[in-house]
């Protein structure tokens, strides 16, 4: 583990947060970074409500450089930042439609292979478009 920060501005109707972690990925046994972990982790968000009937939100999410497996002579995972924005519109009290896309600029993000494997590694879904129906019970 390694040190971290987190922080926010709770007032309504709009609210800003964000952390920072950094983690101490290094197996002491071996000498060598742990497959896959990565120094830096971040969020940065925002929830805003602009009338009484919407909520907008936007979060930002950086992972840094992903250690390779011990022995893996290919260059670390690159590090990457994504945007993810969300929109609930609660006109309806009952029903909750909310749409979230993932990735909206549609950030190369891939997971590791093993050394004698995929070249280009895992990739990981590009961008995404999430759609949600809730429905609320009365009171």
């Amino acid at each position: 583990t390694g040190p971290g920060f987190a922080g926010g501005d709770p007032s309504p109707p709009d609210t800003r947060y964000g952390n920072l972690g950094n983690a101490l990925s290094h197996d002491g046994s071996s000498n060598a970074d742990i497959t896959d972990s990565t120094y830096w982790l971040g969020n940065l968000g925002s929830h805003l409500t602009p009338g009484n009937e919407l909520n907008m939100h936007l979060q930002f999410i950086h992972t840094g450089e992903h250690a390779r497996a011990s022995g893996v002579m290919r260059d670390n995972m690159s590090a990457y930042t994504t945007a993810d924005p969300a929109t609930e519109w609660q006109a309806a009290r009952r029903l909750i439609p909310r749409t979230e896309p993932r990735n909206l600029a549609d950030v190369g993000r891939h997971d590791p292979a093993p050394a004698d494997t995929h070249v280009d590694d895992f990739p990981r879904s590009g961008r995404t478009l999430w759609l949600r129906l809730a429905n609320q019970a009365s009171d």
